[in-house]
């Protein structure tokens, strides 16, 4: 799901101060799960980091009472702010290519110069944008309300519109030349749900698969496959060329996030709190539920898949068994998703703050999601094509059709709770894992438990559960008028 329709629907309220306030911790060395920096933005911030050459790229929502919102490139080391430029409202991610920074502001795409922030272009797009910028090969594509445009990325020029009644698109996935979008249209039982793939470089349509449920997040592409949840629960695979459905799996709960393909695996949030990972040539792999919502997409770097909550935590797991290494409780209350640079988890969330966490490796951020720069990314993207086939993430061939995943498959873990940092969390013992033998295993939480946020911020506890509940119970009402 966007990440501006998540914060709206659970009611994100912006929180706004005068300018950028840091907190950093030297002298000692930190424990995977605890803050280098913590920086305070000027509102609520809907995308995931963007990390390139020492910056860390993100845009906020307008302030109360003021009608702009901001862009900021932040020291990836220290947390200072190298600038910040105001625009109208930021939804979503950044996307940073050759020196400039594209970004969405309201009903306008801003193309920004990476160093100074001084704007190099502007396009007002004739209504409201809520998907984050995709560039490819000197095209900038973008997903509206009922359009995919691409765009000159050096003078902001259309090149060409794909239009269709009731598309609703989501932030684009460039592969093979080829555009793949996934669509949530607000006409039940519209036709034009599910994934759309249009050619790159004319915008014709190639193919339309229709999925059970809508679509309302970017798919990802790995082994010349696309890969795709939906809002009525399930997970696909869909051939990139032929748009045939190689398999589909049903999942715990609505999907309205971008999967996450690495290391073989497809890793898929579930609304209910459930991450699901699944092998790529299909069959479970772990089902691991946590307290609150998954409002945020999951990464992966090396063996460690990232995964944040509506509870303001940032889980850590192993990416072969779900286990639990570590986790942090942030100063948000509910997370836009993780990217990681050089050992570094970046995130950031609904009350404004850019976070550091030391994971105490020294990988980045390396599956299909950042590795196509569609949704906050590293220096692994650098806008240039890529064909169908050259990146696999260890897919290899279908193998077997994966089994559905029912609500009452997923183990939830016990109540016991402690309160961390101003909010309620799961102590390291109250996460289990489902594997695919049906078995379940505690996960000790032994490495580190949850640590406060640097500068010592208690949560809005109170406000966001009762956000996270709205924006639970409207989603689900969408759901459930749609089945």
């Amino acid at each position: 799901m966007e990440r501006r329709s998540f914060l709206r629907r659970c009611g994100g309220t912006a929180l706004g101060i005068a300018a950028l306030q840091t907190a950093t911790v030297s002298g000692r060395m930190l424990a995977s799960g605890e803050a280098e920096w913590s920086v305070k933005t000027n509102g609520s911030i809907g995308g995931s980091p963007t990390i390139v050459d020492g910056a860390v790229y993100t845009g906020s929502d307008n302030r109360p009472n003021t009608p702009t919102g901001t862009v900021y490139a932040i020291d990836a080391a220290t947390g200072d702010e190298r600038w910040s430029t105001d625009v109208r409202t930021v939804d979503t991610s950044p996307t940073v290519v050759d020196d400039t920074v594209y970004v969405e502001a309201s009903s306008t795409i801003r193309a920004l110069d990476a160093e100074t922030g001084d704007q190099l272009w502007e396009r007002p797009m004739g209504g409201a944008v809520e998907t984050a910028p995709t560039v490819v090969d000197g095209t900038v594509f973008l997903g509206d309300a009922n359009t995919v445009i691409a765009l000159d990325a050096a003078t902001g020029e259309q090149n060409w519109e794909f239009r269709t009644q009731e598309l609703n698109a989501s932030t684009p996935t460039v592969v093979g030349g080829t555009v793949f979008v996934g669509s949530s249209p607000n006409v039940k039982d519209s036709d034009d749900g599910g994934i759309f793939a249009i050619d790159a470089a004319t915008g014709d349509q190639i193919w339309h698969h229709q999925t059970k449920g809508y679509v309302a997040s970017a798919p990802t592409v790995a082994a010349s496959s696309v890969f795709v949840g939906d809002e009525a629960g399930n997970a696909y695979r869909i051939d990139a060329q032929s748009g045939d459905r190689l398999w589909s799996s049903g999942t715990s709960d609505a999907v309205y996030e971008t999967p996450t393909v690495a290391n073989g695996t497809v890793f898929v949030s579930a609304m209910d709190g459930t991450l699901h990972a699944f092998k790529i040539s299909g069959g479970g792999q772990w089902s691991t539920q946590f307290d609150g919502y998954l409002g945020s997409p999951p990464t992966v770097a090396g063996d460690t898949v990232y995964i944040g909550t509506t509870t303001g935590t940032l889980y850590a797991l192993d990416t072969q068994t779900g286990d639990r290494r570590w986790s942090y409780a942030s100063a948000n209350e509910s997370l836009t998703g993780a990217t990681v640079s050089n050992g570094v988890v970046y995130l950031s969330g609904d009350a404004g703050h850019v976070e550091a966490v030391q994971a105490h490796s020294d990988t980045s951020s390396t599956g299909s999601r950042v590795r196509f720069g569609t949704f906050g990314h590293t220096n692994s993207w650098a806008g240039e094509p890529v064909e169908f086939g050259e990146i696999d993430f260890g897919g290899g061939d279908q193998q077997s059709e994966p089994q559905p995943v029912h609500p009452d498959d997923v183990n939830e873990g016990s109540e016991e709770r402690e309160v961390i940092s101003g909010k309620e969390q799961s102590d390291g013992e109250s996460n289990q894992t489902t594997n695919d033998n049906g078995s379940s295993d505690d996960v000790d939480g032994s490495d580190s438990g949850p640590s406060n946020s640097a500068d010592g911020t208690s949560g809005f506890g109170v406000l966001a559960a009762v956000a996270g509940i709205s924006g639970a119970v409207v989603l689900r009402h969408r759901h459930d008028e749609q089945s």
